[in-house]
């Protein structure tokens, strides 16, 4: 089976190298991928300091955002690495928290719950999208999927941020604060019904 995929391939490759400019389309699309992993990579760096320097200085961390959202468009991934990160980091603290739960702990959700039902939270809509993502890819109880909708149920649904390709950098600097925002919330919401 091996040697049939291995014959596949190196005829596949065949192929692609009798083509013209078959080495030039494979280059663009590796570099388009360098670039791509480079703005996420710096993306994540300046998000890291700014919830680095969430609590004690919030306008440093309001400057590395401003950083963050003055990267240029990936158009590899067709969104702002910014605004991908932000989206990864507050969906990878609600997996942490539910992965690391226990199967009767329902912390995860109840955090997210206070964090949903807090109107100050202008980024409730991207947690809801988390929810949302969580509802199909993990396997909540029957018990946790209906806590879950009904959780979803009370924030109106809107756009991903990382979909929103065409907002000023004050807007995108807006939504992102507002996506760190919710994250921090949510772990401290986390933190208090732990008990610590």
């Amino acid at each position: 089976m091996e040697d049939d995929i291995l014959e596949a391939l190196e005829a596949e490759l065949e192929r692609e190298a009798a083509l013209p400019f078959a080495n030039i389309e494979r280059n663009s699309r590796m570099l388009g991928q360098a670039r791509s992993h480079a703005l996420h990579d710096a993306a994540t760096n300046l998000l890291d300091k700014a919830l680095g320097a969430w609590e004690g200085d919030h306008q440093r961390a309001l400057a590395y955002v401003r950083r963050s959202a003055g990267l240029p468009f990936d158009s590899h991934e067709e969104s702002h690495p910014a605004a991908l990160v932000a989206g990864s980091i507050l969906f990878a603290a609600v997996t942490d928290v539910l992965e690391e739960s226990a199967e009767d702990d329902h912390v995860w959700l109840d955090a997210a719950e206070a964090v949903l039902a807090d109107p100050r939270r202008s980024g409730r809509g991207d947690l809801r999208h988390v929810l949302e993502a969580i509802d199909l890819d993990y396997e909540p109880t029957p018990s946790e999927r209906q806590r879950l909708r009904a959780a979803i149920a009370t924030v109106p649904k809107g756009p991903d941020l990382a979909d929103l390709v065409d907002l000023s950098t004050a807007d995108l600097v807006q939504r992102i604060t507002d996506v760190l925002d919710v994250y921090v919330a949510y772990l401290e919401a986390v933190e208090q019904l732990e008990g610590g």
